[in-house]
């Protein structure tokens, strides 16, 4: 089963818990009509308020772990594992449309993997 873990690293990125600092980030990438459209319950418009009650409410629940992408220092995108029990969990993820392509997605969500099962 998983623990949650405070941060993890590979060669390029840092996966740690998001912060009330990241809302502005948060906001600008999910406010993207192209990333929005590509996640299931990412509203549009998609503002600040939108961004604080991500951090405050979802990212806290207890069923899941759920971490900011930062690559070269900033966020650029999330990754998280919901629902989990036992040895299965729903894995989700969203990236700014500025770092698709790059392979960015397939490191953090093998990183999380590694590090929950």
């Amino acid at each position: 089963a998983t623990t949650a873990v405070s941060s993890i690293t590979t060669p390029r990125l840092l996966l740690r818990p998001f912060a009330r600092s990241d809302t502005a980030a948060i906001a600008s990438h999910c406010g993207d009509l192209r990333v929005a459209r590509m996640c299931r319950v990412v509203p549009h418009p998609y503002g600040i308020a939108e961004a604080e009650f991500f951090v405050d409410q979802v990212c806290s629940r207890a069923d899941g772990r759920i971490y900011a992408i930062v690559l070269g220092g900033h966020v650029v995108g999330c990754v998280g594992l919901e629902s989990i029990s036992g040895e299965s969990a729903t894995l989700g993820y969203w990236l700014g449309a500025e770092t698709w392509g790059l392979g960015v997605a397939t490191e953090a969500a093998g990183a999380l993997i590694d590090h929950a099962f």
